[in-house]
């Protein structure tokens, strides 16, 4: 696995996300020839194309999503769906012309090699991180390392890391992978420059290599962009509606009185004050705000001097109430409306998003069960093929396993407890 190249030494510790603040809209691949960007390490130029316009997008996004509870919630619920049962290794078997998959007793594997490998492999834990890059950030960037006479060995590296070389191999490929837990400087510190996975070289003389998965995008042609990052917008509004509440509650949102004094009153009572009247005036502007405030907060206050007579002011303190017309009603209902843009976002049938707001979602038991089963069966293929396509592709062929062994995902259907008292079967989906 990723080790050491040259005097650097690098391991899978997580990179410190931090938000830079310039506006960032995305990337595009394909041409864009101006898109790139050179680093330095150990003295020597690398060219690398930038993941958004100051090569720290996956960061800024990975930040937002950490930001707002209810988009933490869409994403975790589309990766419970896309997690599924978990994986397991199956015989592929065609009968009558109906093709499926029986599940591989390991403990009666005849390949040590296939056996070591489960035993030494966590695959569940291979999935969740993939199923978490995969919804978070579109992209799977995995350590691969084979050998004829070695056990293969595989890991999910954290995208944040991961940046790819500007250059292409005689394949049209991208020749190599540079992983480092810093992108925010020039010159890097701490590096490793790992070549890409080349299905058109012998996979027993790649060795060490980073396989990069993607969904196939349009203009998408170094990184992929996942769907939830099209709402960056509605998410940042929603936070400002929070922070705009919190503000509202020190401040009743709006000026909310008018203190009108008569000036005579100043004059009148500040004379034999210490400090005189402008020292008066200070401390008595001073305890009505202190007045309207309470403990918390600075309530927002239209202070008004006026004169005494028949055009001004009769009494010598008056205070008014200001309807402001802006109720904290609406912009809860604002916030509403980003919740559902979320849900829409997500990629998740909008009745088992978890996420509510009393009248557009929600169901009957048996509703909710055929759309979860719905969303698992239908609306999680073509992840699930990113996942296993390491597996299927690579791994699978160095276990000395049969020829029709596959690895593939075992989903979760629900059951009215009539027939089943569990409520829950696992079920094969043949996603390989």
């Amino acid at each position: 696995m990723i080790s050491k190249v040259g005097n650097a030494v690098f391991g899978q510790k997580k990179a410190e996300i931090n938000v830079q603040g310039e506006r960032n809209d995305g990337n595009t691949g394909g041409k864009a020839t101006s898109n790139k960007k050179v680093i330095t390490f150990e003295k020597k130029p690398y060219t690398i194309f930038p993941w958004g316009k100051n090569n720290r997008l996956p960061n800024e996004m990975a930040d937002l999503l950490r930001s707002n509870a209810d988009v933490l919630n869409l994403m975790a619920a589309k990766k419970d769906f896309l997690y599924g049962a978990g994986i397991g290794l199956f015989l592929k078997v065609v009968a009558d012309g109906v093709e499926s998959l029986e599940p591989i007793d390991i403990s009666t594997l005849k390949s040590k090699k296939a056996a070591e490998f489960l035993d030494k492999t966590d695959i569940s834990e291979y999935n969740e991180a993939c199923v978490s890059h995969l919804v978070d950030m579109a992209n799977l960037f995995i350590n691969i390392s084979v050998g004829k006479d070695k056990l293969p060995s595989l890991t999910a590296i954290d995208p944040v890391l991961c940046r790819c070389d500007r250059e292409v191999n005689k394949f049209g490929k991208v020749s190599q992978y540079l992983v480092s837990p810093d992108w925010t400087e020039s010159t890097i510190k701490s590096m490793v420059i790992t070549p890409s996975y080349n299905s058109d070289v012998d996979l027993s003389k790649q060795g060490e290599f980073i396989y990069h998965l993607k969904p196939t995008q349009t203009g998408q042609f170094y990184y992929g962009y996942a769907g939830w990052w099209s709402v960056k917008e509605a998410i940042t509004l929603a936070n400002r509606l929070w922070a705009f509440h919190n503000n509202g509650l020190d401040t009743e949102y709006n000026a909310s009185k008018m203190v009108r004094v008569a000036r005579d009153y100043f004059e009148r009572c500040g004379t034999d004050f210490e400090g005189g009247v402008a020292a008066f005036k200070d401390q008595f502007w001073e305890n009505i705000d202190s007045l309207l405030s309470g403990e918390q907060g600075s309530n927002r206050m239209i202070a008004d001097e006026c004169e005494v007579g028949p055009n001004g002011l009769i009494p010598y303190i008056e205070i008014i109430s200001i309807d402001s017309g802006l109720k904290g009603d609406e912009y809860l209902k604002l916030y509403e409306t980003t919740i559902l843009t979320f849900a829409n976002a997500s990629g998740i049938l909008s009745n088992i998003a978890g996420v509510s707001n009393g009248k557009v979602m929600g169901g009957s038991g048996s509703e909710l069960r055929v759309s979860a089963e719905f969303q698992q069966q239908y609306r999680t293929v073509r992840e699930r093929q990113l996942i296993l396509k390491v597996l299927n592709q690579v791994i699978i062929k160095q276990l000395e396993l049969p020829a029709n062994a596959v690895f593939a995902y075992k989903s979760i259907t629900l059951q009215t407890l009539d027939k089943n008292p569990t409520g829950v079967q696992k079920t094969v989906s043949n996603s390989n």
